[in-house]
């Protein structure tokens, strides 16, 4: 698809690191993939910047849902995020957990380089039920015009992100 839209892709080498996605040869962004969310730089050239959408019903058993980049599981397995972040007292320090540990299993492996490290880690569920009392406890007061049910849930969320400083890209 890539070569037939015009785009150039150069394999595995030492000094580009994975397979890449080029403009033109040698002319960037020099993609690491074929698929790019929200990228549309690269579209004239075959990289899909529309993600592939798939949805999931949640289950009362489903306790903790992690949405990464690959630069998170270039090193880790799903067991092992799993792990990671079940052992924190709530999302933010599971996040800050997981990306910390992909950010040291990169530098294991890779010295100064590593990919971009994103997460989000949601604790579940993100809403109390509405019939449990004792979530009500849980929750602050909100203006009953602006949420009938009186009730806004604290959100068990956390999103973080690293990025590679300009001294460390090779």
């Amino acid at each position: 698809r890539i070569i037939s839209c015009g785009g150039y892709v150069t394999g595995e080498s030492s000094q580009f690191g994975p397979a890449r996605v080029w403009l033109r040869p040698g002319e960037g962004p020099g993609l690491a993939m074929a698929r790019s969310i929200g990228d549309h730089l690269c579209a004239e050239v075959g990289v899909i910047a529309e993600p592939v959408v798939e949805s999931y019903v949640l289950s009362p058993e489903d306790e903790i849902l992690i949405l990464a980049s690959d630069g998170v599981w270039e090193f880790i397995t799903n067991e092992e995020a799993m792990k990671i972040v079940s052992q924190q007292k709530d999302a933010s320090s599971g996040c800050t957990a997981l990306i910390a540990e992909a950010t040291a299993r990169w530098r294991a492996e890779e010295g100064n380089y590593r990919d971009d490290i994103t997460a989000t880690v949601v604790y579940m569920p993100l809403l109390p039920d509405p019939l449990d009392e004792s979530a009500r406890d849980e929750v602050a007061p909100a203006k009953a015009a602006e949420n009938p049910t009186g009730y806004v849930p604290s959100m068990p969320i956390s999103t973080m992100s690293t990025q590679v400083p300009l001294s460390a890209r090779v």
